[in-house]
Protein backbone atom coordinates (compact mmCIF):
# COMPACT_ATOMS: atom_id res chain seq x y z
CA UNK A 1 0.00 0.00 0.00
CA UNK A 2 1.23 3.44 -0.10
CA UNK A 3 0.64 6.46 1.78
CA UNK A 4 -2.75 6.88 0.92
CA UNK A 5 -3.72 3.30 1.52
CA UNK A 6 -4.24 2.75 -1.90
CA UNK A 7 -3.49 -0.84 -2.85
CA UNK A 8 -0.91 -1.01 -5.88
CA UNK A 9 -2.12 -2.90 -8.59
CA UNK A 10 -0.64 -3.23 -12.43
CA UNK A 11 -0.06 0.07 -14.09
CA UNK A 12 -2.63 -1.60 -16.69
CA UNK A 13 -5.53 -1.04 -14.38
CA UNK A 14 -6.70 2.22 -13.82
CA UNK A 15 -8.27 2.64 -10.50
CA UNK A 16 -6.60 1.08 -7.55
CA UNK A 17 -8.61 0.05 -4.69
CA UNK A 18 -7.98 1.86 -1.37
CA UNK A 19 -8.17 0.94 2.63
CA UNK A 20 -10.07 3.13 5.15
CA UNK A 21 -8.58 1.15 8.69
CA UNK A 22 -10.88 1.01 11.31
CA UNK A 23 -9.97 0.84 15.45
CA UNK A 24 -11.87 -2.51 16.96
CA UNK A 25 -14.40 0.12 19.06
CA UNK A 26 -15.33 1.38 15.36
CA UNK A 27 -15.86 -2.08 14.22
CA UNK A 28 -17.96 -3.79 16.66
CA UNK A 29 -19.82 -0.36 16.27
CA UNK A 30 -20.06 -0.11 12.24
CA UNK A 31 -19.95 -3.99 11.78
CA UNK A 32 -21.01 -5.71 13.87
CA UNK A 33 -23.93 -3.37 15.63
CA UNK A 34 -25.77 -1.21 13.50
CA UNK A 35 -24.41 -3.49 10.20
CA UNK A 36 -25.30 -6.70 11.32
CA UNK A 37 -27.58 -6.36 14.25
CA UNK A 38 -30.39 -3.34 12.55
CA UNK A 39 -29.69 -3.31 8.78
CA UNK A 40 -28.89 -6.80 7.86
CA UNK A 41 -32.52 -7.58 9.02
CA UNK A 42 -34.55 -5.05 7.27
CA UNK A 43 -32.63 -5.26 4.12
CA UNK A 44 -32.95 -9.21 4.30
CA UNK A 45 -36.99 -9.62 5.99
CA UNK A 46 -36.03 -12.16 8.02
CA UNK A 47 -37.75 -12.83 11.05
CA UNK A 48 -35.66 -11.54 13.39
CA UNK A 49 -36.14 -7.57 15.18
CA UNK A 50 -33.20 -5.65 14.27
CA UNK A 51 -31.64 -3.85 17.37
CA UNK A 52 -30.39 -0.01 17.26
CA UNK A 53 -28.31 1.66 19.52
CA UNK A 54 -27.40 5.06 19.81
CA UNK A 55 -23.67 4.32 20.45
CA UNK A 56 -23.73 2.17 18.03
CA UNK A 57 -25.50 4.60 15.15
CA UNK A 58 -22.90 7.03 15.69
CA UNK A 59 -19.92 4.94 15.13
CA UNK A 60 -21.95 3.81 11.94
CA UNK A 61 -22.38 7.68 10.90
CA UNK A 62 -18.83 8.72 11.44
CA UNK A 63 -17.41 5.84 9.35
CA UNK A 64 -19.50 6.24 6.71
CA UNK A 65 -18.63 10.05 6.97
CA UNK A 66 -14.51 8.75 7.39
CA UNK A 67 -15.25 6.43 3.78
CA UNK A 68 -16.94 9.63 2.22
CA UNK A 69 -14.30 11.97 3.33
CA UNK A 70 -11.78 9.11 1.51
CA UNK A 71 -13.72 8.86 -1.23
CA UNK A 72 -13.58 12.75 -1.77
CA UNK A 73 -9.82 12.77 -1.53
CA UNK A 74 -9.13 10.41 -3.66
CA UNK A 75 -11.18 11.77 -6.36
CA UNK A 76 -10.43 15.60 -6.51
CA UNK A 77 -11.58 18.01 -8.28
CA UNK A 78 -11.92 15.58 -11.34
CA UNK A 79 -15.74 14.18 -11.78
CA UNK A 80 -16.91 10.50 -10.79
CA UNK A 81 -18.81 7.82 -10.49
CA UNK A 82 -19.10 6.10 -7.12
CA UNK A 83 -20.34 2.68 -7.04
CA UNK A 84 -21.81 2.58 -3.30
CA UNK A 85 -22.92 -1.11 -2.61
CA UNK A 86 -24.65 -2.50 0.12
CA UNK A 87 -26.27 -0.98 3.47
CA UNK A 88 -22.82 -0.89 5.09
CA UNK A 89 -22.21 2.67 2.82
CA UNK A 90 -25.65 3.46 2.96
CA UNK A 91 -25.24 7.24 4.34
CA UNK A 92 -22.51 7.88 1.89
CA UNK A 93 -24.04 9.51 -0.42
CA UNK A 94 -26.00 11.56 1.73
CA UNK A 95 -22.88 12.64 4.58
Amino acid sequence: MDRKNRVRLPSRIRDSPFAVWLTPKEEEGYYYGISNKALWPLCHIVYTKPRFSRKDWEIYRDVNKRFSDTVLDEVGDSPAIVFIQDYHLALLPVI
